[in-house]
């Protein structure tokens, strides 16, 4: 067994959800019965080599790209995938049910007596695009009412303005 044990954790911690993994993490880290050397940095194909020098036992990324997933496979080292960019690549990729997350969010509502619902989504794909699927699809088959804007491009100028159009048009509930 050895002495010391080196993770690195290409994540960037500008999002809510890598934070939160590197808190666990490193929670977890300071329970472990073993030494370890916790590394962060960015993930990138010119930091690949330096991060290999380093020679650590695991690494935990939001990988970026299919060449970085490739070259992280490849190199022979645990590696696990936090990011939903790639999750199907080849990888093993952990990340929250984002279908089950908007689920969860229109049943808690539903449990506390809200029977009418509005609801403005984030208009794209990917794990906000999960969410809204799942907080819709739970929604409409639970309430009375649920109101929801047409889709609308992301790209307007006018969102904040067809937003309170919107909200100006909708029923007052009654629970």
């Amino acid at each position: 067994m050895k002495d010391i044990y080196r993770v690195y954790a290409g994540v960037s911690e500008q999002y809510g959800y890598a934070r939160q993994v590197l808190h666990g993490v490193q929670s977890y880290l300071r329970q472990a019965p073993h030494h370890w050397w916790f590394r962060r940095g960015p993930i990138s194909s010119d930091l690949i080599d330096s991060i290999m020098n380093w020679i650590p036992d695991c690494i935990i990324v939001q990988c970026p790209s299919v060449n970085i997933d490739t070259l992280l496979f490849n190199s022979g080292i645990p590696v696990v995938n936090i990011s939903s960019k790639l999750a199907s690549y080849q990888l093993p990729t952990v990340i929250p049910d984002n279908y089950a997350a908007g689920t969860l969010a229109a049943e808690h509502f539903y449990q506390c007596g809200i029977r009418h619902m509005s609801y403005w989504p984030h208009f794209v794909d990917g794990l906000l695009g999960e969410r809204n699927r799942g907080f819709i699809a739970t929604a409409e088959t639970l309430t009375a009412t649920l109101h929801i804007p047409p889709k609308i491009s992301v790209k307007n100028r006018g969102m904040e303005q067809l937003f309170i159009t919107w909200m100006k048009n909708l029923p007052v509930s009654i629970r």
